[in-house]
């Protein structure tokens, strides 16, 4: 039993030394510390600083602590340099005051009058200039891969009309909307999937030969040292990606994400995600409203030529010095897209990955000691990647 209280007062004599060891160095300020041990003793533990502990022990327990007073305590190990203490206008405060951001100077909201019908709200991006495009593209391949064919293959096609082509446009909308395993049940009139709307506007054959022939650019008038891989898309993508931005003004709360097109046939930018729901598919980058969703510019991976910083920096061009604030994930996320969006009056929220580097003002923070509840709790430097 002696033994046993002679070791718990020993390291309770040697806790209460730390600790007195670490509130000294908090305390003194540009005091130079010493490398070497110090030898001092600096004073004995009375039995009155154990009383607490020692009430509950036998009358044995009040011999052994007397021993204990003549122990010398163990030396204080001094740290070498100087002690940096934080700046008192760094501490955490208990005001709420809100950090000071630039004001949003976009007018959020339709910028044409409301559509009172779905049609309308339709038409507004599938216009008779656009039907009338897809036209004339889809007439003129047909009639340059049939031009050296059969007879009985150029008296089989007719040229598309611009009410057929709207036509086509709808039923293939429709087919996204309630899906069949295959084309050809559509137009199955003994069936229980029997759809009256398909047979009313176009035939099965029709349908499969403007399909066969659909095309929406010219393949004659690429260069042939085009480079771009979304040659034979890129008037269809820079159409609708204008009259996303100019139809609707989003609010100040955007969002940039990814989003998978599923894609199984052979395409040299084809992706591949074991995350997603479509696993293979083409990735496009995506902005959009943050509360509705409402897409604002997308761009498609096509496996070469910009980088993320450029690819976004280009989605938000038409909304930069407006006060936006931009929320997107560590994938897009880095110190110098956020630097540069900052630079274009553009905020930015989202989680950061340590090798995409650190922000200019975080760079230049050296070791310092925080004292927090009579502990120190030591912070390291940051570094860029």
């Amino acid at each position: 039993m002696e033994v046993v209280m002679k070791d718990q007062m020993t390291l309770i004599g040697a806790l209460r030394t730390e600790l007195d060891s670490l509130q000294e160095e908090a305390d003194v300020e540009g005091e130079e510390r010493k490398s070497d041990f110090s030898s001092d003793n600096e004073g004995t533990a009375t039995s009155d600083e154990f009383d607490e502990s020692s009430s509950e022990e036998s009358s044995e327990g009040s011999e052994d602590e007397a021993t204990d007073e003549g122990r010398p305590k163990p030396p204080i190990r001094r740290r070498a340099g100087r002690l940096h203490q934080p700046n008192p206008d760094d501490a955490w405060s208990s005001g709420n005051t809100p950090p000071f951001v630039d004001s949003f100077t976009a007018t959020p909201g339709l910028t044409v009058p409301v559509p009172t019908t779905p049609v309308q709200f339709i038409q507004l991006f599938l216009t008779r200039a656009l039907i009338e495009y897809i036209t004339v593209e889809t007439n003129r391949y047909a009639r340059q891969c049939i031009q050296n064919a059969s007879r009985h293959t150029m008296r089989m096609w007719q040229e598309v009309s611009l009410k057929e082509m709207a036509r086509y446009l709808g039923l293939s909308m429709l087919m996204g909307i309630a899906p069949l395993p295959t084309m050809r049940m559509y137009w199955q009139t003994s069936r229980l999937w029997h759809m009256r709307t398909f047979n009313i506007f176009m035939t099965a054959k029709r349908y499969q030969h403007i399909s066969q022939f659909f095309h929406n650019y010219n393949k004659l008038a690429i260069s042939p040292n085009n480079k771009d891989r979304m040659v034979k898309l890129r008037t269809i993508i820079t159409y609708f990606t204008t009259k996303f931005g100019t139809y609707y003004v989003p609010n100040k709360a955007l969002s940039l994400d990814e989003g998978t097109m599923s894609k199984r046939g052979r395409l040299s930018f084809k992706v591949y995600n074991p995350n997603k729901p479509d696993k293979y598919g083409v990735k496009l980058y995506m902005l959009a409203e943050a509360g509705t969703g409402y897409i604002i510019d997308f761009e498609v991976y096509a496996g070469v030529g910009k980088t993320t910083v450029e690819t976004m920096m280009a989605l938000m061009r038409p909304l930069l010095h407006k006060g936006y604030h931009l929320y997107m994930d560590n994938y897009y996320n880095s110190a110098h897209l956020t630097e540069l969006l900052r630079e274009h009056g553009v905020y930015t929220c989202g989680t950061l990955r340590l090798q995409r580097g650190v922000l200019n003002f975080c760079n230049n923070l050296q070791k310092v000691y925080i004292k927090c509840s009579g502990l120190l709790e030591r912070v390291p430097r940051l570094k860029v990647a």
